[in-house]
């Protein structure tokens, strides 16, 4: 089930939103804030309780690995706009933003800052909307 994952603008270079019943639109958008606010509170928890039991793009458990790394290595803060729905199905919607990453290693001030897009897939489970796979389309 390998579906393709991405945006549609329309003439004004804008993303098309898809169409969402109100109910899931803002449980997917309280989803999508508690992601981004429990990585920048480098909560590990907090951060892996808004992430799928089995998800799609990556595993779990490398994931954590990998992200307990980057916390203790790096203060990075994720600044995002322009959050929109662009695909909608019962039990799985991808969310799309403009993303600022900024991060600097720890205790000092060097670092760097990259933005680019960002797509992430979330999946229905128990109810809950959880993070599948995420993909960043950095920008020229």
């Amino acid at each position: 089930t390998d579906q393709e994952v991405g945006f549609t603008l329309d003439d004004e270079g804008d993303v098309i939103a898809a169409e969402v019943p109100e109910q899931d639109k803002q449980e997917l958008f309280d989803a999508y804030g508690e992601y981004i606010a429990a990585f920048n509170a480098e909560d590990m928890d907090r951060y892996m309780a808004t992430i799928a039991e089995n998800p799609d793009g990556f595993d779990r458990e490398e994931d954590q690995q990998a992200l307990a790394e980057a916390f203790d290595n790096y203060d990075t803060t994720y600044t995002t706009s322009d959050e929109t729905i662009v695909k909608y199905e019962e039990d799985r919607a991808e969310v799309f933003a403009t993303i600022n990453v900024e991060m600097n290693e720890s205790g000092t001030d060097q670092g760097m800052q990259q933005s680019g897009r960002q797509v992430v897939v979330f999946k229905k489970e128990q109810g809950d909307w959880k993070v599948t796979s995420l993909h960043f389309i950095g920008n020229q």
